[in-house]
């Protein structure tokens, strides 16, 4: 399923923010307790604090290096495509990616919380490593087969497939399992080996044209861009997936003392009048705040 730009931005912006607060941490950890006196010389004269000190310094800088590639890569993504239409999957499978490299580095910092060389430690494992490495062979290629689907282009969120004798619409791609949503609103959970040993059929499903208006007067200066990504934020916050939802926000007319504002969405029709209220209750919050 593809997306707008403009809810893709939202998401990002907000994962912005969250850098933004992890590297505030990051720098107060680098600067402040190197450079206060009282602060110092409890880190060094505490062997498990400066070990602590280490573990958190390793975590936050591993984790922002992590976040900036993931931010970088989405954005760099974003830009090279000309088309307003962004594939969903891609930016699933570039999270999915940074969340490993996270655990893997949560588990490096516990290595340095408890004063473990990771290489030793590494190395005295190797047999163990082995044998662990054949008895979860299945859930390797579970998870590289999950990647593989995170970044096709033959379905994608929100796609109504069916696989084998189960259809339904795709509702979350994990690394494990994809999980589809039947017309009962029951999940199936599919194993990522099954999907590609089975036929899979994307139906598509049509979806409902939901349609709201709404005016402002002349002297409001806002782009239709503005409004997308206002609605786009609100909708995030009340727990909607952006990524499935295609919105859009167009200049429909302008009169004579007003301009009139059309939001077109097209969802699936179990969703229809859930979204069609949330979207007025947007333009509700949207509209009083333009006027304080």
């Amino acid at each position: 399923m593809n997306f707008k730009k403009s809810a893709a931005q939202v998401i990002e912006n907000k994962k912005r923010r969250v850098f933004l607060f992890k590297l505030m941490i990051f720098l107060t950890l680098i600067i402040l307790i190197p450079n206060v006196a009282y602060l110092r010389e409890k880190v060094i004269q505490s062997s498990l604090a400066h070990q602590i000190y280490n573990a958190l310094l390793f975590l936050f800088g591993a984790n922002l290096i992590i976040s900036l590639g993931r931010m970088v890569t989405a954005g760099f993504y974003m830009r090279r495509i000309k088309e307003d239409r962004i594939h969903g999957n891609f930016l699933l499978g570039i999270t999915w990616i940074s969340n490993i490299l996270n655990v893997i580095a949560a588990l490096l910092a516990l290595m340095f919380l408890f004063a473990i060389n990771p290489l030793e430690f590494l190395t005295s494992l190797t047999i163990v490593a082995a044998a662990i490495a054949i008895l979860s062979k299945d859930y390797v290629t579970n998870m590289i087969n999950g990647l593989i689907i995170m970044f096709t282009d033959q379905f994608s969120l929100g796609d109504q497939i069916k696989i084998g004798d189960n259809t339904g619409r795709i509702s979350d791609i994990t690394l494990l399992n994809l999980v589809l949503k039947n017309e009962n609103d029951d999940s199936i959970i599919i194993p990522n080996n099954l999907v590609f040993a089975a036929q899979v059929v994307n139906q598509n499903q049509k979806r409902k044209n939901i349609k709201v208006y709404f005016e402002l007067p002349l002297s409001v200066l806002i782009s239709t861009l503005e409004v997308e990504n206002a609605l786009s934020s609100f909708l995030l916050d009340q727990g909607e997936d952006v990524a499935k939802i295609d919105l859009t926000v167009t200049l429909s007319d302008l009169l004579k003392d007003c301009k009139r504002f059309e939001i077109s969405v097209f969802d699936k029709y179990s969703n229809a009048n859930k979204l069609e209220k949330l979207l007025k209750d947007g333009i509700l919050k949207f509209t009083d705040e333009i006027k304080k």
